[in-house]
């Protein structure tokens, strides 16, 4: 229950820290242009615009998925995100694993974590603490995330 809840306020914290960063553009201020050249950052944009301020991830994800593809390590998160919970497409954990994989591997804090939690608790993969402290490990280390740096605690107090 508290990693269920832990997992919830990463993905809360997650979409807020990017929502200033896309909410002072209109549509047709996007930097379309740039994400077809390969701007990671800007793909990254769009797909914030999207879920943040129009609410559509359907229209997010071919813009996070292309970030992704550039290295953007947000958006392999949010594609994440978007596969894990089947909002708009059929839920596909395999999928969001390997985005959350590629995001940690980029460096996103909150990728690693959410990897942790599914290993420590084995929810769509097996129990493996392991992982589960490798990827806590890299989220506070690499991703400097702190709500992973307390679970290190937690698990080494057991």
């Amino acid at each position: 229950m508290i990693r269920t809840l832990s997992k919830v306020i990463s993905l809360v914290l997650c979409t807020m820290s990017f929502m200033s960063a896309a909410d002072d553009k209109n549509e047709h201020e996007l930097p379309v242009e740039q994400c077809n050249q390969n701007s990671a950052e800007a793909c990254e944009h769009i797909g914030m615009y999207y879920t943040n301020v129009v609410g559509d991830d359907s229209k997010a994800l071919p813009f996070f998925q292309k970030g992704c593809e550039l290295n953007a390590k947000e958006s392999c998160t949010f594609s994440g995100n978007i596969f894990a919970y089947g909002s708009v497409v059929d839920r596909d954990m395999e999928k969001a694993l390997n985005y959350y994989e590629k995001g940690c591997e980029l460096k996103d804090g909150i990728a690693c974590n959410l990897l942790g939690s599914f290993y420590e608790n084995g929810e769509n993969v097996d129990k493996d603490q392991k992982k589960a402290f490798y990827y806590y490990t890299r989220a506070c280390n690499e991703g400097d995330w702190a709500q992973a740096c307390e679970t290190l605690k937690e698990i080494s107090d057991r």
